[in-house]
């Protein structure tokens, strides 16, 4: 049985240049900065990192929407100093690319290129969309939506049908209607496919948000690489997700043997941010995609 999960938290992307990224995914992308965290270096052996270490960070949030969704958090390790990025080319395994939602495609592409990115034509639009990169060259996903807001993340998969049973089983994913918006044709429950990979889009029962996770199989290119083991390496790394009592989750989680997890910890988010400290945890999928576990408080009796 998987274990009770609240709601999709955020995707982190590191980046090198944190203001420059806040702007771009502002002004571009029309998201709006939320919660800044700032905090002092701290033990982050959790991360993997051996060393105190330390972060800046942004969470971004679609503006004109009032239900709450998965947030963007652009982070800039301050301590150690990000690494570079391995490579997010399409079969990369990992969190590989951001899916964005637009009201207008044209003018979306426009005001990328005039903020440091690059955005291809609509001619080339593929399986996700319309394919652009940031500043920094992550890799996005573009399509028309009422709202601007972070609508998806694809996730680079060796295996669709083990990573399926692996965020069914363990954190309650439902496959649904997903980010894929050209004909294809179906191959099971929640299954697409079509010349280049085969994608199942995961959501969360009852969230209004609509947020999905697009496990995809590259077909060509053949999966490859790995996902990223360093916590500050530059792209995107980790993604999180809201759970009451992470003790229980924890115990749970090691029932069902999930790789990598790591104890419940308390994190410090530094004096800008209004909630001071979080508590969280780590393992990961399949693949070796990072997953975090955030608690929020019990509902009241």
């Amino acid at each position: 049985m998987p274990i009770a999960v609240a709601g999709f938290a955020h995707v982190n992307l590191n980046c090198r240049d944190l203001a420059r990224s806040r702007r771009f995914y502002e002004q571009a992308l029309g998201l709006a900065a939320r919660v800044h965290t700032d905090p002092a270096p701290q033990d982050c052996r959790a991360f993997g990192l051996s060393e105190p270490a330390q972060w800046d960070a942004w969470m971004l949030a679609h503006a004109e929407l009032g239900t709450p969704g998965c947030a963007l958090d652009l982070l800039q390790w301050l301590r150690p100093e990000p690494l570079p990025r391995d490579g997010a080319e399409p079969g990369r395994l990992g969190l590989r690319a951001l899916g964005f939602e637009v009201p207008d495609l044209v003018r979306a592409r426009e005001r990328i290129e005039a903020h440091g990115g690059r955005a291809a034509g609509a001619e080339a639009a593929e399986a996700f969309g319309c394919a652009a990169w940031d500043p920094e060259d992550s890799p996005l996903w573009l399509r028309t939506g009422r709202h601007a807001r972070l609508a998806f993340v694809e996730l680079g998969v060796s295996d669709l049908e083990r990573s399926l049973r692996f965020y069914a089983e363990v954190l309650g994913l439902e496959a649904g209607s997903g980010p894929v918006s050209q004909p294809v044709q179906a191959s099971g429950a929640g299954l697409r496919e079509d010349g280049e990979c085969r994608v199942a889009a995961l959501g969360l029962r009852g969230d209004a948000s609509g947020f999905r996770v697009a496990l995809t199989r590259w077909r060509r290119p053949a999966p490859h690489g790995h996902a990223p083991r360093d916590a500050h390496r530059q792209g995107l790394y980790r993604m999180a997700l809201l759970a009451s009592d992470l003790d229980r989750r924890h115990a749970e989680l090691r029932a069902l043997g999930v790789a990598d997890l790591s104890a419940p910890i308390w994190l410090d988010l530094g004096p800008s941010c209004p909630a001071p400290r979080c508590r969280a945890l780590f393992f990961r999928d399949p693949d070796g995609t990072c997953l975090e576990l955030i608690e929020v408080p019990s509902a009241p009796a």
